[in-house]
């Protein structure tokens, strides 16, 4: 009867224990991504810079990170439904924070513009505000940061469901200006329309400058203890320069 005790108690420390911290060393953590190159793509080099700072994050925390490529919204819903754990990289917004779970540390810097045809605008775009967009009419792409208050603006704004639907909505003239990362933009334009490079131009400013994080899920039993994991691995990452040297690269 006592080994019986003592071993039902044993077994009852061994089951709070795994409660408690709810991840296993080398558990699998699937992220749910977009393509946005040159960040994150299932055609460059370990899916892009952003995809190596958190397989490395995961590493360091003893998990395996597993990257999934959706679209962008679609990735959204399964993260804030709990089909999985997390997605990167995004802006953290007020109604975000209120569906999904952030952490402490961005993974990179986004500074974005606003981008047209330098034959539309030869005097440019001045836009350091979502608000200055009210008299173009804009393109974007689905579940960005800038839809939701872009429409709240009141700004006409066409939403396709990728970059390069956008860019060309640009370049034939249907839409007018298209809010992209800079770094992105480069990418994109030298990709897509790499003759007509020189025709396309931005705002001198850029309308937004954000950090930008992997976010997690609310709903998911896992998440925010993994989340707590990976952001203290994240912090020590950039406190070394690791990140910013995995960026620069």
């Amino acid at each position: 009867m006592r080994n019986f005790i003592l071993s039902f108690f044993v077994v009852m420390i061994v089951i709070c224990s795994l409660a408690l911290s709810n991840v296993s060393a080398g558990q699998t953590v699937v992220f749910v991504v977009g393509e946005w190159s040159p960040f994150v793509s299932k055609d460059l080099d370990g899916n892009g810079p952003t995809a190596e700072i958190v397989a490395l994050a995961c590493k360091n925390a003893g998990l395996k990170a597993k990257f999934q490529f959706s679209k962008w919204n679609d990735a959204y819903e399964l993260v804030k439904t709990g089909v999985v754990v997390g997605s990167f990289p995004w802006k953290k917004t007020q109604e975000r924070a209120k569906e999904v779970l952030f952490p402490e540390t961005p993974i990179m810097d986004s500074k974005e513009y606003v981008y047209y045809l330098k034959s539309s605008f030869p005097k440019g775009i001045d836009a350091t505000k979502i608000e200055n967009l009210l008299p173009y009419k804009m393109t974007g792409v689905l579940a960005y940061w800038y839809e939701k208050p872009a429409k709240k603006a009141g700004v006409d704004m066409h939403l396709v469901q990728n970059a390069e639907m956008a860019w060309m909505m640009l370049m034939l003239g249907k839409k007018e200006a298209y809010i992209e990362n800079e770094l992105v933009a480069k990418h994109d334009i030298k990709t897509f329309y790499p003759k007509e490079y020189q025709q396309f131009d931005h705002s001198k400013t850029p309308i937004t400058q954000s950090d930008m994080f992997i976010l997690f899920s609310k709903e998911h039993p896992d998440a925010k203890k993994i989340m707590e994991k990976i952001d203290a691995e994240l912090k020590k990452m950039k406190d070394q320069g690791v990140i910013e040297a995995i960026l620069n690269r």
